[in-house]
């Protein structure tokens, strides 16, 4: 499988409320780096995904609505479907995040294999399946918008449809646009695991090392346990592909 190694640093770590101590902080900050390790991240779309202030997203909104795309109509057409379906996922993860169960599954679920675009429909209790969960050779999955193939494949059934349908309604011109656009639909897994995940202090600096399957974002991960700034800068050049 494909993906990135990462080293990072992140440099003069403080408490972002000034009343907690230095050692309560980095107590916490280590349980939250220990749940990543164990449970994973939700497996978001990253910031950069749509452009500098997010621009991308505005450029494909105006596109979806009519707007001529101009002499680069290729390039710029895949990265702004790619936009619009980020974006669209990221809202169907984030409910399910607040809803605490973006790592478990929802009757209906399209469960998709670990580093895989393939799965299959979750139709009841089977102690396998939930053992495979449990060891992230299976996800629970999002919709990257598009059109849906006349066999219905790689849909949701029951309760995980129901949700995600309440969410997509709210987007519903976006998702017309891309089928308009023959967008063909797809899954992605909601969570993600790194792999290799370690850290260390040194004094108030943390040393974070891990790897991604490709399609993955660093800063997603980090952003669970800190607040990045200028988080360009913070991944060190150490990094394969």
């Amino acid at each position: 499988m494909e993906g990135n190694k990462f080293k990072v640093w992140l440099r003069d770590c403080v408490a972002v409320n000034p009343a907690v101590s230095a050692a309560v902080a980095r107590r916490k900050t280590d349980d939250i780096l220990s749940s990543i390790q164990q449970q994973g991240v939700p497996n978001y779309f990253g910031p950069q995904r749509f452009g500098h202030g997010g621009g991308n997203l505005a450029r494909a909104a105006a596109w979806l609505g009519g707007r001529r795309l101009g002499k680069r109509a290729r390039n710029m057409r895949s990265l702004l479907i790619s936009t619009v379906r980020s974006s669209i996922f990221n809202q169907v993860l984030s409910e399910r995040v607040k809803a605490e169960n973006w790592n478990q599954l929802l009757p209906g679920e399209w469960l998709q294999l670990n580093g895989s675009r393939s799965g299959f429909l979750y139709t009841e209790d089977d102690a396998n399946i939930m053992q495979r969960l449990a060891e992230f050779d299976l996800h629970p999955s999002g919709p990257l918008a598009g059109e849906i193939d006349r066999s219905g494949g790689k849909q949701p059934t029951l309760a995980a449809l129901e949700l995600e349908h309440s969410i997509l309604q709210q987007w519903q011109d976006w998702v017309d646009g891309l089928k308009d656009h023959r967008v063909a639909a797809d899954r992605r897994a909601l969570r993600l695991r790194p792999e290799n995940f370690r850290w260390h202090w040194q004094g108030h600096d943390c040393c974070i090392e891990f790897e991604l399957p490709a399609g993955s974002y660093a800063s997603v991960v980090l952003s669970q346990a800190f607040f990045l700034h200028q988080s360009k800068d913070l991944l060190s050049n150490n990094q394969e592909r």
